[in-house]
């Protein structure tokens, strides 16, 4: 028997039946393809992924797709794809009704522009660390997050809006909360290696479990690209030669690789959370978000006072420290520039007042004995 046509192949619409239908194809992945659909009835145009005909047997690949799109409906954030339906084609095969975005992903951003201005990386990393936070609070680990997964969404804004997508392959942990979508019921075979290699966390490239970290390590390859143009292992030509390079070189800081300076602070973060070593990373996307808004601060600072100098950093150059050890360092920070006390601040114009009214009284009093001796003089005349 021949196998089915895939739809995303031939030139069928594989919403027939449905209350939509297909007007084009946007792409083609190994599970499902992403076609522009219109509703048959009211004329709006979404983006709808379907599972591609090849895998319409494979119920793996269906409870899939229904764990992304349970984790999508869950995940109510203005960084993150919304989704507005999930039904099934005719011959049974799942998909997903999205929201239709304009722009196009970070990966062709930073293959049109090359490097990114310090401010705007940083603004685009914690868009993407804003969304994970939620995923994590829900039990969600996305695992992987890639330039490809990141789409520049223009709504009528010139400053774009990150959208995370592709919750496809993503991990429900257990316990975290009660609104997490169930599982997938065919779990993830021990040992596999699930997400795109030059993005992967070591753990994850060796097949161990993983959790919310993992993200944390592949947010982080994120900024390291877009300060620098390009990935830290970008001169590995094999997935085997990536998973080496992770486990056994030494990382080379971006600003080796960047055209023009990176602030010591933020390349410091940034390395911190690619720590090999999960424990040695920032906890949490929210901690690391935190850190690069202490940065984005005192940028915004040298900015806004037109300083040709921004404030001295207060990390070593390519110092890799851990997430608490970069927090606490920075709160030292803000410490040690904090302004002066009120009080004393008020004590200033007091003292100059009192100063000023015995400057007054002496001055009259002179005054006073210069006219005394000038009468009596005439006086006596």
């Amino acid at each position: 028997m021949a196998p089915p046509l895939d739809s995303a192949i031939d030139s069928s619409d594989p919403f027939e039946g449905t209350k939509y239908r297909s007007i084009s194809i946007l792409g083609k992945g190994g599970m499902g393809a992403a076609h522009v659909v219109e509703h048959r009835l009211l004329g709006t145009h979404f983006v709808c992924k379907v599972l591609r005909g090849r895998h319409r047997n494979n119920p793996g690949a269906a409870d899939r797709m229904r764990v992304e799109a349970q984790s999508l409906a869950r995940l109510v954030h203005p960084n993150i794809v919304k989704v507005f339906d999930f039904d099934f084609t005719q011959d049974g095969r799942p998909f997903i009704v999205m929201e239709r975005l304009q722009g196009h992903t970070l990966g062709q951003e930073l293959l049109n522009r090359g490097e990114l201005p310090t401010l705007e990386a940083i603004d685009i990393a914690r868009q993407l660390l804003s969304a994970l936070s939620v995923a994590h609070a829900l039990g969600i680990v996305h695992r992987d997050i890639k330039l490809d997964n990141l789409f520049l969404h223009y709504a009528g804004s010139s400053r774009p809006t990150l959208k995370v997508l592709d919750f496809g392959v993503a991990k429900i942990i257990d316990g975290i909360s009660e609104f997490a979508p169930p599982p997938p019921q065919i779990p993830t075979r021990a040992g596999a290696i699930i997400g795109t290699p030059r993005f992967l966390s070591p753990e994850a490239a060796s097949g161990k479990s993983v959790d919310q970290r993992a993200d944390v390590y592949g947010a982080s390859v994120v900024p390291y690209m877009l300060l620098c143009g390009r990935g830290p292992w970008d001169d590995a030509s094999s997935h085997a030669s990536v998973f080496s390079a992770q486990a056994n070189k030494a990382l080379i800081p971006p600003s080796n690789f960047a055209k023009n300076p990176i602030d010591a602070d933020l390349e410091s973060i940034v390395l911190t959370a690619m720590s090999k070593d999960p424990d040695e990373r920032f906890q949490t996307a929210k901690a690391f978000d935190a850190a690069l808004s202490t940065v984005a601060e005192r940028l915004l600072v040298g900015v806004r006072m037109g300083s040709s100098r921004p404030p001295p950093p207060v990390l070593q150059q390519h110092a890799i420290l851990t997430g608490s050890d970069t927090l606490r360092l920075l709160d030292e920070q803000r410490t040690e520039t904090a302004l002066p006390d009120r009080g004393a601040l008020a004590r200033v114009p007091r003292n100059q007042m009192r100063f000023q009214l015995m400057a007054f009284t002496v001055s009259a009093c002179a005054s006073a004995t210069v006219t005394w001796w000038c009468l009596t003089f005439l006086f006596h005349q």
